[in-house]
């Protein structure tokens, strides 16, 4: 607690003293999601991502946050460099990775700013959603992965059940995290995710579902207004209990060197 309110207050970023003016942690956005990761939970992103990390690996975090994912890793023998476009979760994260560049993957060119650097795994976990150009951040992170480097993403979906029955409502709401966490700029479904990792010349070698039941996750949905069938039916669909997917996915052929030449 110390620690945060000392951020809070006067954080140092890339040798900046900045005043943040941020009365709470849980305000700034790079904290929103911060929390203890469970290992022992396997049906959630964090867990599927560390675990899928070979101890001793090279890690480039997108959107590093506090740097929870961080801290595991680093305690696992690997060295993470994180990239987090809010100041006072950047500051945190400092404690778990070598280096944090303060600032947004759409602006940076990742050879330059990581020196060249080849990362065996570049994280997006639940992040793409929040980029106006997802493709132009793959295409970026293709160019500092190692020869069989990989990238490793969490991509919340739009077809869950509680999305769809609050649709047949009538209603869209947004929400302040999650399915339609009202910072989210795009939204997929599952041939959505595919088509974003295909047309930017990956490879999913693996897709997992992240699920929910239509009870819990933080949609509001009146399951009263409903024909039992009708839930019946949306709660056998595979898809309608997807909460997130999780991609393992590398770039094919020709395509590193094809995305190393695209324009940014």
């Amino acid at each position: 607690a110390r620690r945060v309110s000392e951020a809070l207050a006067v954080i140092a970023v890339e040798g900046e003293s900045v005043q943040t003016g941020v009365e709470s942690p849980v305000q700034a956005t790079g904290l929103r999601y911060a929390g203890r990761i469970d290992l022992s939970n396997s049906n959630h992103p964090h867990t599927m991502a560390i675990l899928e990390v070979r101890p001793g690996s090279r890690i480039l975090d997108i959107g590093c946050a506090a740097g929870d994912v961080a801290r595991i890793l680093s305690q696992r023998g690997c060295s993470v460099w994180g990239v987090e476009n809010d100041r006072v979760a950047a500051e945190l994260a400092r404690a778990y990775c070598k280096r944090v560049v303060l600032g947004d993957i759409a602006d940076l060119d990742l050879e330059e700013t990581f020196g060249g650097t080849a990362f065996d795994a570049v994280l997006f976990l639940d992040v793409l959603e929040h980029l106006l150009d997802p493709a132009a951040a793959l295409r970026k992170a293709a160019r500092v992965l190692a020869a069989d480097g990989k990238v490793l993403a969490s991509i919340p979906n739009v077809a869950h059940g509680a999305v769809r029955l609050q649709l047949l409502g009538g209603r869209f709401r947004y929400t302040d995290a999650g399915l339609l966490d009202r910072t989210h700029v795009k939204f997929f479904d599952s041939a959505g995710v595919e088509e974003l990792f295909k047309s930017t010349g990956y490879l999913i070698e693996e897709c997992r579902r992240v699920t929910r039941s239509l009870e819990e996750t933080e949609i509001r949905v009146d399951f009263d207004a409903f024909p039992p069938e009708l839930l019946e039916m949306i709660a056998r669909d595979p898809e309608a209990l997807t909460y997130q997917f999780f991609v393992i996915a590398r770039p094919i052929g020709g395509a590193r060197r094809a995305l190393t030449d695209a324009p940014p």
